[in-house]
């Protein structure tokens, strides 16, 4: 140990050389921390051992030497460690030669001096954490008198005081901090364990590993205008952060330790919104793992940037809520506040605590579209709010809005959204229905309504061209559902308006009724249930307009003689009904497979005019692909198979539908609707698409509505577009039904 009483370079002990501060010569006979020996000893290691000053850099600051000639030495000793010349006394005192200290510290006499104290091994460390220790004693000491001269002199202001108190406190807090676990190598890593020891992937705390909206280490920013449900959201992912909930807009939430709340915006309104989701169980975890600050905080960010990580430390929280950025940072479009703020911000991100900010957004103009999808410019403030944010979440709509729309402006990894949210449902459907039934009735159900309101008010956004439909799965799978929810409501035809609907279904109850009538004994019809039903009838045949349109007239006549007619299939001979008429083309194939006709609708049929045709069906567009075990021809099926191959006779519907009676009309006694028009070209009827369709796919290997219309329609009939995809469908769907599994 070196001996206290060492000599000074004038022959007197050196303690009486040793200068004091003003502020603690004003305090009298107060006894002032030091140890000269222990300087001694740190100096003499330096001068003996070069390679100590590096690792006494990391402990000491010149300021730490209490006598001014050993804060002189010791700055000469790291200029020659950085110059990488050596420093043993015969250096040291030709660079204090050079800087002209030489002779005030003592000659080179006390050089040698210094070095027979020296600490050898790890003694200097030792030594350098005593004079550390001395060090931060002598400024809290100073701290103190200055704050009691200013508490004591005449005309004092206490928040003055306050202010230097605080300010001093600051002073010794990042005096602490520089000297704990060495200021210069704290948050150094070398190249390899930077690369290697720090995550590649990103850990989501909101959101999944490819698409994240609240990333480890990183911020995540909330912005919007007042009342679209920041706080809402903040409150769930505060929930589910302290293990209340799992979800959050139906993406998960990694649970934390413990949050830190600061309410500095309306305090009083966050707990009411509190108040109506918390349940009497949750008393213990919002006890032990919830904390909120109410009201601004102690201090500016400026003045005190570590205030938020040690705020967090005090708590022991690892997440840190700020509601909202205004009242915290004061000045947001100050330059010097944003950078203050973004250091503090980064300071608590540091030391391992995860941060989630509410903010607002700027003021839109008149001209501004609320459709436009905002940008990062939008947020209010300084461009380093956004700039040291990791993640921006943008809610873009106005208070009392139903939907608001979520927008990802600065993503992690992929884009999140838009999203649909209803902010005013969210806390009554999760506090009354739990998670599962809160996020359907916040969120699914709203939307699910949206899109059904739209349906039913007919609202449909129409392509220019519609053959230019997608035939990706994700659409195709769409279409399909579409069709048969439309198909399970009766409304089938997409362009068929309401009053058509309701015709339809007035057929479709005649034709019940009819054929229930039909099954009365002769007796039962005159009796009160025979008569409802003839009464019913009459609606139905009157609301079905069948006296305004003959076609709707043979239409319900045909699907009656259908319907009482349908035991007749399980015969081999087919009367009546199922011949067919006289006139129309027929060239069967040499082998006919057994097809079945049982799905036939019997639609009504207009004139054929193009610009009456309904427009063609989406899914039908395309559909080509050849059976495996079909005959690849090059022509159309038999298109000289015709029973009148002149171009003059075409053939004509003429044939009247049967009745009921099962048996079929003679051809010669059948009875015309009507003069003809020679000009006119017969329309081909359902059984007629079905032969064709059945030849086509038997010769041909392939079937499609594009494909039928071309065949028919060189064969001189007329057909409209739905028809042939109708017939196309189920011609397909009868042959799938009927290839062995």
């Amino acid at each position: 140990m070196p001996n206290p009483t060492a000599i000074g370079p004038t022959g007197t002990p050196l303690t009486t050389h040793l200068a004091q501060p003003s502020t603690l010569a004003a305090a009298g006979s107060m006894n002032v921390p030091r140890n000269e020996a222990a300087e001694m000893a740190v100096l003499g290691a330096c001068v003996y051992q070069s390679e100590a000053i590096d690792r006494l850099r990391q402990i000491l600051e010149p300021g730490d030497f209490y006598h001014p000639a050993h804060t002189t030495i010791w700055r000469a000793l790291v200029e020659l460690r950085q110059q990488q010349a050596p420093t043993d006394p015969i250096a040291l005192g030709h660079q204090l030669q050079r800087t002209g200290d030489l002779n005030r510290i003592g000659g080179a006499t006390y050089l040698h001096t210094l070095a027979s104290a020296a600490a050898v091994g790890s003694g200097a460390e030792y030594y350098a954490d005593i004079v550390r220790q001395q060090a931060d004693l002598r400024a809290m000491q100073a701290m103190a008198v200055r704050v009691l001269q200013g508490a004591t002199s005449e005309g004092a202001d206490p928040e003055e005081v306050r202010t230097l108190l605080n300010a001093s406190l600051q002073e010794v807090t990042d005096r602490s901090r520089r000297s704990s676990g060495g200021r210069l190598q704290r948050y150094a890593l070398d190249g390899w364990a930077f690369v290697t020891d720090t995550a590649t992937d990103t850990e989501p705390i909101w959101g999944t590993p490819g698409k994240a909206a609240w990333a480890a280490g990183e911020s995540l920013m909330l912005v919007g205008p007042p009342g679209v449900g920041k706080s809402t959201i903040a409150q769930q992912v505060v929930l589910a952060r302290i293990g209340l909930i799992a979800q959050v807009l139906d993406m998960p939430v990694q649970e934390g330790k413990k949050v830190l709340y600061i309410a500095a915006d309306r305090p009083s309104q966050l707990a009411r919104a509190f108040s109506r989701i918390i349940r009497p169980v949750d008393e213990k975890i919002l006890r032990q793992r919830l904390v909120f600050w109410s009201g601004p905080l102690p201090a500016s960010l400026i003045a005190e940037p570590h205030l938020l990580a040690e705020l967090a430390a005090e708590h022991g929280a690892d997440t840190v809520v700020i509601d909202s950025l205004k009242d915290v940072v004061g000045k947001l479009t100050d330059d010097e506040a944003g950078l203050a703020y973004n250091n503090a911000r980064q300071q608590l991100l540091r030391d391992g605590v995860q941060l989630l900010e509410l903010h607002h957004q700027r003021k839109q103009g008149q001209d501004a579209s609320r459709n436009q999808r905002p940008i990062l410019d939008q947020v209010y403030g300084s461009a380093w709010f956004t700039a040291g944010a990791g993640s921006v979440l943008f809610l873009a709509g106005a208070a009392g809005d139903p939907i608001i729309q979520l927008h990802h402006l600065k993503t992690v990894n992929d884009e999140i959204g838009p999203l649909p949210i209803t902010p005013m449902q969210t806390i009554p459907a999760y506090a009354e229905s739990g998670p599962v039934g809160g996020t359907v009735r916040a969120f699914t159900g709203p939307v699910m309504a949206a899109v059904l309101w739209h349906l039913a008010m007919g609202i449909e956004l129409r392509q220019r061209t519609p053959d230019a439909s997608s035939r990706g799965l994700a659409a195709v799978l769409t279409r399909q559902a579409r069709e048969r929810l439309l198909a399970r409501l009766g409304i089938v035809e997409q362009d068929q308006g309401a009053a058509q609907i309701i015709r339809d279904r007035a057929m479709q109850r005649a034709d019940t009724l009819a054929a229930h009538l039909a099954e009365m004994p002769p007796e039962q019809r005159t009796k009160r249930a025979g008569q409802r039903t003839v009464h019913r009838l009459s609606k139905a045949l009157a609301r079905s307009g069948i006296d305004a349109d003959p076609g709707r007239n043979e239409q319900l006549l045909r699907q009656l003689a259908t319907r009482r007619q349908a035991a007749a299939l399980a015969t081999i001979d087919l009367p009546g009904r199922w011949t067919t008429p006289a006139g129309q083309p027929v060239s069967p194939p040499a082998a006919p497979p057994d097809h079945s006709r049982a799905g036939a609708d019997g639609r009504a049929e207009g004139d054929g005019r193009a610009g009456d045709r309904p427009r063609p069906h989406p899914s039908d567009r395309g559909d080509e692909e050849p059976h495996p075990g079909a005959r690849q021809q090059s022509a159309r099926p038999n298109p000289t198979a015709r029973s009148d191959p002149e171009p003059t006779t075409r053939p004509q519907e003429t044939a009247e539908p049967p009745t009921g009676s099962g048996s079929g009309t003679p051809a010669g006694k059948r009875a015309t609707s009507g003069p003809k028009r020679p000009s006119r070209k017969p329309r081909a009827s359902n059984d007629v698409l079905r032969d064709y369709a059945h030849r086509l796919h038997d010769e041909q290997g392939r079937l499609s509505r594009d494909f039928l219309e071309q065949v028919v329609r060189g064969d001189g009939y007329t057909v409209a577009s739905d028809d042939a995809g109708a017939i196309v469908r189920a011609v397909k769907a009868e042959l799938k039904a009927s290839r062995p599994s």
